[in-house]
């Protein structure tokens, strides 16, 4: 039977998010919504934080330009994009004339992917500056204050002086915010809250622009930690800061479902000098208007009027889909039991009423305040956000801690391509003839950019023990196909283009292994080491990238 409640099992940091000292957590995602209204100056920031363990021991700080609203985001929503609009890599195979087999093929290989108290805030003696408390808040299971100050020092005595357990490395990265006159949001885990109640927080402030503060993850960011961007507006999103790269389709393990898909963008973020990002979808944010709300949906005055505490269970997982952060809500409210384990109360709840002792309490009006609070309004704020904004882009990116060096800005630019699809589709040529047999036949293999490179038959890979992918090898070594400046105001600007070059290494690769597949693939040269431009004279080009340091530094 599968349990109506999972726990939260994935244990991260987001942003600028630390915790215990003496025990880290690594941050190794990290997943951003951003929706810009450049007429009025309004952004909106939607971020995901993931974070197992005791409530005293997280701690979130976020620069902002300027006083920001604080609100509760949602799980749910973030899902939701990274399963409708992750690049999906399939394949479609096409017999040339007929083929003989005995099974149906169609689908071989083909795709893979505000009620909790107790803390007071002092002004700490810091010695470090002048700290302004702007404002203070509870915001679902979050204490949140806002800050401003002086100096770095400062900052981070106020905040440790005020039980934020911060590491004493994070001053040099807030150094950078404290000097633009930055705001700072801090945020802690209310007393006693679980830690499934942790969920995504917004941020809506004015801002002349769009921005990661990456400065600060690198305290707790993992090797090669991936960034996931989403952005709403008028237009298509793209980097400002950091480069734009085009990846090689070749690179990509299209009979593997696309499984490799991340580390292609790696390694040609690493070609463009580490600092880039890559477009994985740009087009209408088409989700239905209804997939984070309904009208009559909810209704958590039900809940509350509910005078038995199994009728409130009932009635709650009657409206609500099961998460880890309605697990923390019940919790919180309409208790399990001494000696139960909160999973398997709630699940009994289904199917009969396990005895109650004579002193349990329960607060039905709180946990429909709860859950109006922590769902409801969330989802109803995004549906309205998502109805607001007509185009969506999805960038990703990975970045190491030493690259961590300066912060990626968005902007939009209506001059490129305002739709990229996540559906990418190649072909699988079946050479068979008149009859042959479909696992002895030949195969064209024909990328959507039109690439085509000779594979051989499935038996004759299956004799050299190679899949398709590892035969492809000599193809992989470029994974940045266009490497691209971009901007807010014209088409980018082109600072390397290996398509030519790797269109005629398709065809060497072709021409060499169809004669005697047994010998393995060809080795395919890649000529000189990145710096095929077509754009311009590439060497007057590849001086002037030269002289960006900071974007184009080499980490392997």
């Amino acid at each position: 039977m599968l349990s109506l409640f999972v726990a939260h099992s994935v244990a991260l940091a987001c942003g600028g998010f630390f915790c215990n000292n003496s025990l880290p957590v690594d941050q190794s995602a990290e997943r951003i919504l951003f929706a810009q209204d450049p007429d009025t100056g309004w952004v909106e920031t939607h971020v995901q934080i993931f974070y197992e363990g005791p409530s005293e021991e997280f701690a979130w700080v976020v620069p902002v330009p300027s006083v920001p609203e604080v609100f509760l985001s949602s799980d749910t929503m973030f899902d939701e994009l990274a399963l409708g609009y992750a690049p999906r890599f399939s394949l479609d195979y096409v017999e040339v004339d007929w083929c003989t087999h005995d099974y149906d093929y169609g689908g071989y290989g083909g795709g893979g992917s505000g009620y909790y108290s107790g803390y007071s805030y002092s002004q700490a003696d810091t010695g470090g500056g002048t700290v302004t408390v702007v404002d203070t808040s509870t915001v679902g299971a979050y204490e949140t204050v806002t800050l401003q100050a002086e100096t770095s020092e400062g900052l981070l005595d106020w905040l440790v002086g005020n039980g934020f357990d911060l590491p004493a490395t994070l001053d040099p990265v807030l150094a950078p915010y404290v000097a633009s006159e930055s705001y700072f949001v801090a945020m802690r885990l209310a007393k006693d809250a679980d830690d499934g109640a942790v969920q995504p927080i917004g941020l809506r402030y004015q801002s002349v622009g769009v921005s990661v503060p990456i400065q600060l993850t690198s305290i707790a960011a993992t090797p090669d930690m991936r960034l996931e961007i989403y952005m709403l507006g008028e237009y298509r999103a793209v980097p400002e800061s950091y480069l734009h790269v085009q990846i090689n389709e070749a690179a990509v393990d299209w009979f593997g479902g696309g499984a490799n898909y991340d580390d292609v963008v790696t390694r040609a973020a690493d070609e463009a000098g580490g600092h880039a990002f890559a477009t994985d979808y740009t087009g209408p944010s088409d989700l239905p208007n209804d997939w984070m709300y309904d009208d009559g949906q909810y209704d958590t005055d039900r809940i509350a009027a509910q005078s038995d505490p199994y009728d409130a269970i009932r009635e709650t997982q009657r409206q609500f889909a099961a998460s880890a952060l309605l697990l923390a809500t019940l919790e919180a409210f309409v208790p399990p039991p001494d000696g139960w384990d909160a999973q398997d109360f709630y699940n009994a709840v289904s199917y009969y009423e396990p005895p109650l002792p004579p002193d349990y309490t329960w607060d039905g009006p709180g946990l429909a305040a709860a859950l109006q609070e922590r769902i409801v309004e969330p989802h109803v704020r995004i549906g309205d956000l998502f109805d607001t904004y007509p185009h969506l882009t999805r960038l990703t990116s990975s970045l190491d801690a030493a690259e961590m060096t300066v912060d990626p800005t968005f902007v939009l630019n209506r001059e490129m391509d305002q739709d990229l699809a996540t559906q990418h589709t190649a072909t699988v040529r079946m050479l068979c003839g008149d009859g042959g047999d479909w696992d002895e036949a030949p195969r064209e293999f024909v990328l959507p950019d039109g690439r085509q490179i000779g594979l051989p038959s499935i038996d004759e890979l299956q004799a050299l023990g190679l899949t398709e992918f590892e035969y492809m090898e000599p193809l992989q070594k470029q994974a940045a196909l266009v490497i691209e400046q971009t901007s807010g105001t014209e088409p980018p600007v082109v600072l390397a283009d290996y398509t030519d070059q790797e269109t005629t290494n398709a065809e060497t690769f072709t021409s060499t292994s169809t004669g005697d597949p047994a010998s393995g693939p060809p080795e395919v040269k890649v000529e000189g080491d990145g710096c095929g431009c077509r754009t311009g004279t590439g060497s007057a080009v590849l001086s002037w990238v030269a002289l960006l340091p900071v974007l184009l530094r080499r980490r392997r």
